[in-house]
């Protein structure tokens, strides 16, 4: 509707500056053929004065003419003609008036009276023997001419008038029903199409721009559409490849902590071995074999513990994000892992700011960071050595690369005294399939899964190493829960 409007106002504005320019020019083409009649009948009708004025000037002189002049033109109507000598004021004179006049010139001026009428002079000289005697001023109201500038004014302005009833009644029947509705049908589509709903394609019924319009936001609907299919399916199969690494990525671990956690069975496997050897050689009293059996169910439930907890890692389940404890899942992969590092004469110690951090997170993920830059750091080690985990709350800023916000995060620091990374590899530390562990003791793929667990988590992580000195890889986790896509 508002589109209609601004077409028949521009359309209204050229019809009034059409209209305008129209009565101007007639008015003024009125006027100037006014003027030029009044100039030719006046100096048709003195012509046709000249022989009496000439025997009236030899009769009686300025008297007589003044007399004949009076007398020949009473019955002249609505024309006034005056004999006046050149020293008299006419009415129609100026100082360039008379300057005409003395040079045997008609000149045509309009003057308006003391009553406020407008009247068009015409004053020839009265020429006698070649020299100006007097001077003869025919005038005419200009009544007539003013009359027809009133008619035309008015039959303009009842034009526009016309016009502009004539484009309201075309806005509101024909622009409503030709323009604004579709307009408005339109636009309701584009909004439909930026809420994501391609359905429902708009039939417009117009072979014009609009119903082309129409056509081309169809097509744009479908070939969206089709994109919106790809799109989620390659999500979808990204996604799935992307829980498959992440799973092979726990199996592999998995597989290099078997050999610390078959060590760290022998132990309770022994024990439980030697008691029931003592019950079954009936050496025991009761109370002997009730203190066995208490012994025995110690050590099967740790070892029931140990294999729960690599199941527990192993097993693959849907990402649920959830309130827990940042200090125990790190305890819980501490736990995991100490065997692993003990083999390897490593010490972890794990310490925090604080007895609770509490996140949303999924558990099991995040578990899968921390023990993935676990056994790297213990891995970075030739010989004995130590990984310290800091778990801390800070304010924090993004680098310039990661696309967050500053504001309140956990901090988890793995830190390790090994062989350290040359700087020229940390920036590519994180990118898929890269590795700076010997040919077959790595995969690369470890770090770039934990980056992409941490970055979908709404953080991200950070490393600092010095060759020979060690690393510190930094996980940032908000505390807030970020919005899950």
């Amino acid at each position: 509707m508002k589109l209609a409007s601004k077409i028949m106002l521009l359309f209204l504005v050229a019809v009034v500056a059409i209209t305008g320019l129209f009565s101007y020019l007639t008015i003024q083409q009125d006027t100037t053929d006014f003027t030029e009649d009044h100039a030719q009948k006046a100096a048709n009708l003195v012509e046709s004065m000249k022989p009496h004025l000439l025997d009236a000037w030899n009769e009686g002189g300025h008297d007589e003419v003044d007399h004949v002049v009076r007398i020949s033109t009473r019955e002249v109507r609505q024309t006034i003609v005056r004999y006046f000598r050149l020293d008299d004021n006419a009415p129609g004179e100026t100082p360039a008036t008379l300057a005409y006049v003395r040079q045997n010139q008609s000149v045509t001026e309009s003057i308006t009276d003391s009553n406020g009428i407008n009247w068009v002079h015409t004053i020839f000289p009265f020429d006698i023997d070649g020299k100006t005697r007097g001077e003869i001023d025919v005038s005419e109201p200009t009544e007539p001419v003013e009359e027809r500038m009133r008619e035309t004014i008015t039959n303009s302005v009842l034009s526009v008038l016309s016009v502009a009833a004539i484009c309201g009644a075309i806005l509101i029947f024909g622009g409503v029903r030709m323009i604004g509705r579709p307009l408005t049908q339109l636009v309701e589509k584009t909004k439909r199409v930026g809420q994501g709903d391609f359905s429902e394609p708009l039939h417009l019924n117009r072979k014009d721009e609009l119903g082309q319009l129409a056509l081309a936001l169809n097509e744009m609907c479908d070939q969206l559409a089709g994109q919106r299919e790809t799109i989620q399916a390659e999500t979808a199969s990204r996604i799935e490849t992307e829980h498959q690494l992440r799973h092979a990525d726990r199996l592999k671990t998995v597989g290099r902590l078997a050999a610390g956690i078959a060590h760290e069975m022998g132990t309770p496997l022994n024990v439980v071995s030697g008691r029931a050897g003592l019950i079954a050689g009936g050496k025991l009293n009761d109370e002997e074999i009730q203190k066995s059996a208490v012994v025995i169910k110690t050590e099967a439930d740790r070892i029931a513990k140990i294999i729960r907890e690599l199941l527990d890692f192993a097993r693959r389940s849907t990402p649920q994000r959830e309130a827990v404890d940042l200090r125990q899942v790190v305890d819980h992969a501490v736990d995991l892992l100490r065997a692993f590092a003990d083999k390897a004469h490593v010490t972890l110690d794990v310490e925090s700011d604080g007895d609770a951090f509490p996140a949303h997170v999924d558990a099991g993920q995040i578990q899968q960071v921390i023990t993935n830059l676990v056994m790297n750091a213990v891995q970075s080690m030739d010989d004995a050595g130590r990984v310290e985990l800091r778990l801390t709350a800070i304010n924090a800023q993004p680098p310039e690369d990661v696309n967050l916000t500053a504001g309140e995060y956990y901090q988890i620091d793995v830190t390790d005294n090994g062989s350290g990374i040359p700087e020229e590899r940390l920036h590519d530390i994180f990118e898929p399939f890269f590795t700076t562990k010997d040919v077959g003791a790595g995969t690369g793929l470890g770090l770039s899964i934990s980056y992409g667990i941490v970055q979908e988590h709404g953080g991200w992580i950070s490393v600092t190493s010095e060759v020979g000195q060690g690393s510190c890889f930094s996980v940032y986790l908000p505390k807030s829960a970020p919005a899950e896509s």
